[in-house]
């Protein structure tokens, strides 16, 4: 069941957590790792997927105990945890600096099924079809046109997507998505750590809402976090948690990374030290910055 979202200054809202699975499926492909497990990353990407990889997870690369067996993708334009389970990524994380956004690449629309995951394990455009979601981005196309032909057709991959409701992927979702980039505009850069949350009450690891024969996750909520840093200061993280339908206000969404946390068993910018993660992933925004463009 959907769960409202509190104003901002209210409670933090709550989703029912992710719990852990003692058998996941088996993925028997190369990036396959266990977030905890402590495998070297470093072992299974090539020199430019390493350096690509460092660009998007400057704060460290999210991670948590409930996550048992994930792929990890990377990409020029973006990185992400695909869940073979539920046939979704559970964290897509991007580098956004303000060069990107000036390009001339036209959207392409070319959905595709990730072409770097097996088929049986990922999802495909039967699933979508009929199904009233639409194709949600993760890292949104409007990121990526300034990054190239390869780059913008990647982010139309169905590893990128969940089935999202259009009241919230063509509204508020969309809007949140414009402001970043004017976020990116002021600050010179941004990253951004995005996903869906995922209701599974009985615990076997599989999402208790999904779509096609595929059987694809439909998430209960979604959550994306604006890390913004300035030359010499402390990062700020704007923090948002929406659920999987129509929303009046961006504002509504406003939460902390602490909520987040608790909602999906992520454990997100790990790698600042301590003082300073306790503090920015406590921390609620009051209201919403503008960029440049207001």
């Amino acid at each position: 069941m959907l769960l409202a979202l509190v104003a901002a200054g209210c409670a933090a809202p709550t989703f029912p957590s992710v719990p852990r699975v003692a058998n996941p499926t088996e993925f028997p492909e190369a990036r396959t790792f266990g977030i905890e497990a402590g495998t070297p990353v470093d072992d299974r990407l090539e020199p430019h997927q390493r350096a690509w990889l460092d660009q998007h997870v400057v704060f460290g690369m999210p991670r948590g105990a409930r996550f048992d067996e994930l792929a990890l993708v990377v990409r020029e334009g973006y990185a992400l945890a695909h869940d073979p389970r539920n046939k979704v990524a559970r964290w897509c994380a991007y580098h956004l600096p303000s060069r990107v956004l000036d390009g001339l690449e036209r959207r392409h629309n070319d959905f595709l099924a990730d072409p770097e995951l097996p088929e049986h394990y990922r999802a495909e455009l039967s699933d979508y079809h009929g199904s009233g979601y639409d194709k949600g981005h993760q890292c949104p196309a409007g990121d990526s046109k300034g990054r190239g032909d390869r780059v913008m057709s990647e982010s139309f991959y169905l590893s990128n997507m969940t089935p999202q409701n259009p009241a919230l992927n063509r509204g508020r979702w969309r809007q949140l998505e414009a402001r970043i980039r004017s976020w990116a505009r002021a600050h010179g850069e941004v990253w951004v750590i995005t996903g869906p949350v995922i209701e599974d009450e009985d615990g076997d690891g599989y999402s208790d809402h999904a779509v096609g024969l595929g059987e694809v996750a439909v998430p209960i909520g979604y959550f994306k976090i604006v890390v913004i840093q300035g030359r010499g200061a402390d990062p700020r993280a704007i923090a948002f948690l929406f659920p999987n339908h129509r929303v009046e206000r961006l504002e509504e969404g406003l939460t902390s990374v602490d909520a987040i946390e608790a909602a999906t068993g992520l454990d997100l910018l790990w790698e600042l030290d301590d003082e300073t993660e306790a503090r920015v992933e406590a921390h609620i925004e009051t209201s919403i910055p503008y960029g440049p463009n207001r």
